[in-house]
């Protein structure tokens, strides 16, 4: 029938030909070609049933429209083709299309191509899909076609569109086609930002990341920082190239956390734009060799390339700012740039990268931060000619270093800088190196024969040349005036020490058995002794400076902030001369109120320069006088004056924070410590002036008679601690929006407040008072929506406040936050997931509560000792109320839905309960103020709500017959006052109802009448092979509307656990049963194929592939299919496994039972993970691969990381290393057997297994990682064989607070202190075995 319609449809065809002119020819010769080929393509069709699904998988997804009567399902929408009346071209050929086609670039990338019968001019637009065609735009740029074909991408948006191709020709003739994408097919994208998102590209392994702006940030465990979206990276497998659009300004922190393909990425490609590289953003990509950092890069994060194999890095000079570890570990670095702009190296930068070799800084860079270089390659260094500072082990164990020259402008060397360089045999010292020698500092370098300490030295440190075994020769200046005893201990070779006759230098080597060397008389340096300052009197801001030189001298004195680099010498100064040993005795005088350094310079007759800090003991400050009189600076910027009894504060930026004033005798706050007592009593009244942003603690405190406070009403952002302090006669306090920040006991004191008022910018309200009295008079609070948060303790002992609304925006309350108050009514909004511990405690005025759907949780005595509670209602999302919630409460009931658990507690704990089918909400305003239930004809009581003067309550609908869940308003009538005029406030418009109608495919299945506002219920409908869902949102109705039933095909779960084990001459694949699959399609792709082939169909679980050749390395994937309604349905590709007959290579992975394996060697492999789920986990001792047995040594880093399957484990007793983070957080994880070769467990191997008991470590065991068995809270007793152990890290064996460890008798004592020096918890038992 198929062949007898198709030779009808050419025919006609042909006789349509046969009226055109003689050039139509040979375009009958196609359409027999075409007749003749499709007769072929139908043989074929009917014996080829393993393919028939290949090139047209059916559309998922149907949608019907609301007057659809019969809409047919579409097999493949994105191929428009018209039949074309083909001729020969001439000026008045029609324009006719063939093959208009679309395919998807990426998720927002569509190329559309297609062929025109005659030379053309195209463009191409959209409109939202079922929109009106747009009308033809002569004035639209065309583009011409190339030989009558034309191919272009386009951008469309998220949202569905129709796609239009218009063509003009010359005479200016046009028509028009459309299309429709298919979005079945189109590329998955997950968001990564507010506008960033990441598509993968299977077939090249590229990951992109586009959009624009910031990415999130991500924590340990995978989700935002506002634990809203999770990282989706490790879902994505086989990512080798990351690419950043040009419009991304930030990766991620803990981009790639959890991703366990780190090791395939090999290409990064950052757009123009990335400003911020997050926190260990790319750890571990260890094929990572090369990459660019863009021009416009500011900030590297901590660790963000630790432990990848990158082999030169440049570092652009927009960067500012790197954090610490940042390319710690990178084995294969050599060479590496860095930004001139980045003054300071962190912490660890470059550590442990052994073959860095090349290091070029730029004259720039101020400071080497500690370990920065340690460990690595390099062999001469240059070090900037700027730089002022050297960290801790700064280039500590760079076994390759020879020489260093460093420079005069160093002003601090730490200790270890250049500890144990093995092979350092030069130091020499730029003219004017005048820094002291830190401790350790040439420590363990072995090949350091000779030294000269440069004039301007001091200092000379514990053990800073200590085993210096070839050292035989040093040279110390006159300058130097002490060197530790050990400086130079296990120096073998050094017999003398050169120096100047008169000397320390002399009298150190005669003290310490060396041979003195005189170079000559020293020469007298210029010297400042017994430095020291003293607050004068009672002076606040004077202070006396004192120190004495060894020479005659002039001298300056000046201060900057403390902390801050000391200031540059000025030969211009002068306050004064002094002559040889004469004490130098001056004054600083109006200091400012911020901590400062003080330093004194001196110049000698030969124009010799020294300085020495001084910094004040701030602790003995005498105290600021009170002001008397104004105007008073309270600020860097701000002023105060003082006009009658008014108060004003002028001027931006922050008021000084001030300490209480206390009374000894019974610690009580007795006053100002800026204003006098006489000034304070008199302010009623103070303003503060717009530009303020910060007041200080303390900083109105005692002002007893104040009255009113005018706040700016722009800048101000925060109010700090006990800023009203005991303002006694305070009625009202009225915070402007735009503070951000109050401070805990702001309010401490204001016995008169009588009404408070937060704004939306407050977050957070805190416990303002800290009063167990509370604010005695406080009636009134006012919480503005958009507050989240109520600390603990905010609104207790309020025995006066008998009112208050929670915003709806409130997510958590503190404990205590309401107890002892007097409230008599309360609602808990929605957004308030867990009524807290105590909250509700003592409100002996309680009655009634009402908890909004949403609350889930209410915990223990959260209304402990609330004896006038009558009822609560509790909705049907609690699910969990602590059986002492209600504990003192002694005649109150539940009320809630039938079959809720409110119920259910209720009966548990012999509560009274009312219920009802039905759910009755009272509103006054837009807020709930009672819930009540009841059954069908039953009636219900109102609440009884605060009279409004001159209205009268009623409610918007009848609440005696009740037939279904209902939502009442209060309405609000005014009062006739004989004009006939009424006012009515009702909240919010809910006593419409509306219509939905649902449809199925077209027809209707059911009609609903919803009142405003209130969800409808959807009919029950049912498709064999679909999944059902709906085309819009009735979860609140607001209007009529119509809703569509949209049917999903149910497509086969993804194939998981695919394996493939290497036989001597074949590959065996297996794999897990898929859910809703059919049958199931192996592809198969070689090292020299381009694209996947199918080669397989089979309903099996397992196959055997023998049409493979040794040498060749092969990639496999499995697929399941479906079948619905005649349509072949694939599901999601699995995870691809690659193996390879033949000798292994290291390096190469090979999935072998269970598990997952890497050679490391000619005859070892570790285990890398698993290949199948599996509970009972066993590593063997050796495995079979290609028919070569291997030893398996070891279990990689983050093998079973976080694995919630594995139950017990027993390791084979060649495994010697447990990497790092091997079995960190398996939370079923019970038993563990080491195998007896085991030596090393690595840092967190074990960490929080909570379920993993006894544990019993082999005799081999010599090295236990930091936290290896951190919080395994239920290891009891943890055994510790042999005698080899060690090394324990920081809180390896801290296990829990009540483990026993056992220790062999032999080395009881030294394992015991072994393990106590690493951190164990105090309760920690000891015992011997």
């Amino acid at each position: 029938m198929i062949i007898k319609a198709l030779l009808q449809v050419c025919l006609g065809q042909c006789l349509f030909l046969k009226k055109q002119r003689e050039e139509d020819k040979r375009m009958k010769k196609k359409v027999l070609a075409f007749l003749l080929a499709s007769t072929m393509v139908i043989e074929l069709f009917s014996m080829a049933s393993a393919a028939d699904f290949s090139d047209g998988m059916g559309q998922d997804t149907v949608q019907f429209s609301d007057d659809a009567e019969d809409v047919p399902e579409v097999e493949n929408d994105d191929v428009n083709q018209f039949g074309t009346d083909v001729a020969g071209e001439d000026s008045t050929t029609s324009i006719s299309f063939e093959n208009v086609a679309s395919g998807w670039i990426s998720y927002n990338k569509l190329n559309v191509k297609g062929v025109i019968n005659k030379d053309a001019s195209y463009y191409i637009t959209y409109v939202k899909k079922g929109e009106n065609a747009p009308d033809y735009d002569e004035n639209h740029k065309k583009t011409p076609t190339e030989a009558k074909y034309f191919s272009t991408t386009i951008t469309v948006p998220q949202n569905p569109v129709d796609v239009y191709i218009f063509v003009a020709d010359e005479q200016g003739n046009h028509i028009s086609t459309n299309l429709t994408p298919n979005y079945d097919v189109r590329p998955v994208r997950y968001q990564m930002g507010d506008d960033v998102w990441v598509e993968f590209d299977d077939s090249t392994g590229t990951a992109t990341i586009s959009g624009k702006g910031d990415m999130w940030d991500y924590l340990e465990d995978g989700w935002d920082v506002k634990k809203e979206h999770e990282n989706p990276l490790p879902n994505i497998r086989g990512i080798r190239k990351l690419v950043f659009s040009d419009e991304i300004t930030s990766v991620s922190d803990l981009f790639l956390l959890n991703y366990n393909d780190t090791y395939m990425i090999e290409s990064i490609s950052f757009g123009k734009n990335i400003k911020r590289i997050g926190y260990r953003a790319f750890e571990s990509c260890r094929n990572l060799t090369t990459i660019t950092l863009p021009e416009s890069l500011e900030e590297i994060g901590d660790q963000s390339f630790i432990g990848c194999g990158l082999i030169s890095i440049v570092i652009p000079d927009s960067v500012k700012k790197a954090g610490t570890n940042c390319f710690t570990g990178c084995d294969n670095l050599k060479s590496v740039k860095i930004s001139k702009n980045l003054l300071t190296i962190p912490a660890y930068m470059f550590s442990q990268c052994p073959r860095l070799e090349n290091i070029n800084m730029a004259d720039s860079i101020k400071k080497i931060d500690d370990a920065a270089f340690k460990g690595c390659g390099v062999v001469n260094l240059q070090l900037p000619s700027g730089l002022e500072y050297i960290g801790y082990g700064a280039f500590a164990r760079c076994m390759n270093l020879s020489q260093i020259m460093l420079p005069a402008s160093i002003k601090y060397i730490d200790g270890e800088a250049f500890n144990g360089c093995k092979r350092l045999s030069t130091v020499t010292f730029e003219k004017g190196f005048s820094c002291d020698i830190g401790q350790d500092m040439f420590k363990n370098c072995d090949n350091l024969e000779a030294i000269e300490i440069p004039n301007g030295v001091k200092y000379i440190g514990s053990n800073s040349f200590a085993n210096c075994k070839k050292l035989s020769e040093i040279t110390i200046p006159s300058t130097v005036t002490s060197i530790y005893n050990n400086a130079f201990s296990g120096c073998d070779s050094l017999q003398t020490i050169k120096g100047y006759t008169g000397s320390y230098a002399e009298t150190y080597a005669k003290n310490n058995g060396f041979t003195f060397e005189s170079i000559g008389n020293a020469k007298e340096t210029l010297q400042l002794r017994n430095a020291y300052c003293e607050w004068q009197g009672k002076e606040h801001s004077k202070i006396n400076v004192r120190c004495t030189p060894n020479k005659d001298v002039c001298y300056y004195v000046t201060y900057v902030e403390k902390g801050s680099a000391a200031p540059d010498y000025d030969a211009s100064k002068k306050d004064g001369t002094v002559r040889a040993n004469n004490q130098i005795y001056t004054n600083v005088t109006d200091l400012p109120e911020e901590e400062v350094d003080i330093y004194v310079f001196v110049t000698d007759d030969d124009g010799n320069h020294i300085s020495v800090r001084i910094t004040p003991n701030y602790g003995n400050r005498p105290e600021k006088p009170l002001a008397t009189t104004f105007p008073v600076k309270v600020g860097k910027n701000i002023v105060a004056t003082l006009e009658g009894d008014t108060l004003t504060l002028t001027g931006s930026g922050a008021t000084y924070d001030y300490d209480a004033s206390w009374d000894d005798m019974d610690d009580s706050y007795v006053g100002n410590q800026w204003l006098d007592e006489e000034t304070i009593v008199k302010i009623k009244k103070i303003v503060l002036g717009d530009g303020i942003t910060q007041i200080g603690n303390f900083a109105f405190a005692g002002c007893t008679n104040l009255q009113e406070i005018v706040f700016p009403q722009k800048s101000l952002k925060k109010i700090k601690e006990n800023v009203f302090y005991g303002c006694s006669s305070l009625k009202e306090f009225i915070v402007p929006e735009g503070v951000e920040s109050l401070g805990d006991s702001s309010l401490y004191g204001c016995s008169s407040i009588e009404k408070i008022s937060f704004p939306s910018t407050l977050k957070e309200i805190p416990c303002f008072s800290n009063d167990f009295e509370g604010l005695p008079k406080l009636r009134r609070v006012e919480l503005a929506e958009g507050i989240e948060k109520i600390a603990d303790g905010a609104f207790c002992h309020y025995k006066n406040l008998k009112t208050i609304n929670l915003p709806s925006t409130i997510k958590e309350i503190g404990e205590y936050s309401f107890d002892y108050s007097g409230f008599v009514e309360i609602t808990i909004p929605s957004n308030l997931k867990k009524v807290t511990r105590r909250a509700f405690e003592g409100d002996t005025n309680l009655k009634y509560v009402n908890l909004e759907d949403g609350v889930t949780i209410i915990e223990e005595d959260a209304f402990r000792d609330c004896t006038q509670l009558q009822y609560i209602s509790i909705p049907e999302s609690v699910t969990d109320i602590d059986a002492l919630a209600f504990n003192g409460c002694p005649n109150f009931y539940i009320k809630g839905k039938k079959g809720s658990y409110a119920e259910k507690y209720a009966n548990e704990y012999m509560i009274p309960f009312r219920t009802g089918s039905y759910k009755v909400i009272f509103k006054n305003n837009g807020r709930t103020v009672s819930t009540e239930y009841a059954d069908k004809n039953e009636s219900v009581t109102p609440p009884s709500l605060e009279e409004k003067p001159g209205y009268t309550l009623s409610w918007d609908a009848d609440y005696t017959n009740i037939q279904e869940d209902m939502v009442i308003n209060a309405v609000w009538t005014k009062k006739d006052n004989g004009g006939g005029n009424t006012t009515i406030i009702v909240s919010p418009s809910e006593t419409n109802k509306y219509t939905v109608t649902f449809k199925d495919r077209g027809k209707i299945v059911k009609t609903e009448k919803v009142k405003s506002g209130d969800a409808a219920e959807y009919p029950y409908i049912n498709r064999n092979g679909y999944e059902l869902s709906w085309d819009k949102d009735f979860s609140k109705v607001t209007a009529n509307i119509t809703v569509n039933a949209v049917w999903t095909v149910i497509k086969p779960n993804k194939v998981t656990s695919l394996t493939a084990e290497v036989q001597k001459n074949s590959i065996d694949l297996s794999w897990d049963r898929a859910e809703n699959t059919d049958y199931y399609l192996v592809y198969r792709k070689a090292t020299s194929d381009t694209e996947y082939r199918q080669i397989k169909k089979t309903t099996k679980i397992l196959w055997t592939d023998e049409d493979v050749e040794p040498g060749t390395e092969y990639s496999y994937k499995v697929v399941g299919v479906c079948s619905v309604d005649g349509k072949k349905y694939q599901g999601a590709d699995s995870d691809i496994v690659t193996a390879k007959i033949g000798t292994p290579q290291i390096g190469d992975v090979y999935s072998v039972g269970n598990l997952k394996y890497k050679v490391t060697g000619a005859k070892e492999v570790s285990v890398t993970g698993l290949a199948k789920v599996t509970d009972t986990l066993t590593i063997p001792s050796s495995v079979t691969i290609s028919g070569k047995v291997y030893k398996v040594t070891a279990i990689q880093d983050k093998a079973f990381y976080q694995n919630e399957d594995i139950v017990s484990i027993a390791i084979g007793n060649n495994v010697i290393y447990i990497g790092k983070y091997a079995f960190y957080q398996c939370p079923n994880l019970e038993t563990v057997k080491f195998g007896k070769r085991v030596s090393v467990i690595s840092t967190c191997a074990f960490t929080q297994c909570p379920n993993l008991e006894n544990v019993t470590l082999p005799s081999s065991i010599r090295r236990i990682g930091a936290k290896a068995f951190y919080q395994c809270t239920s290891i009891k007793v943890l055994k510790i064989n042999g005698s080899v152990l060690e090394y324990v890290g920081k809180k390896g064996l801290a296990v829990n607070k009540t483990v026993t460890l056992r220790l062999p008798k032999k080395v009881y004592t030294k394992y015991k202190k072994l393990i106590k020096a690493s951190g164990v918890y105090s309760k920690t038992k000891f015992v011997k075995f």
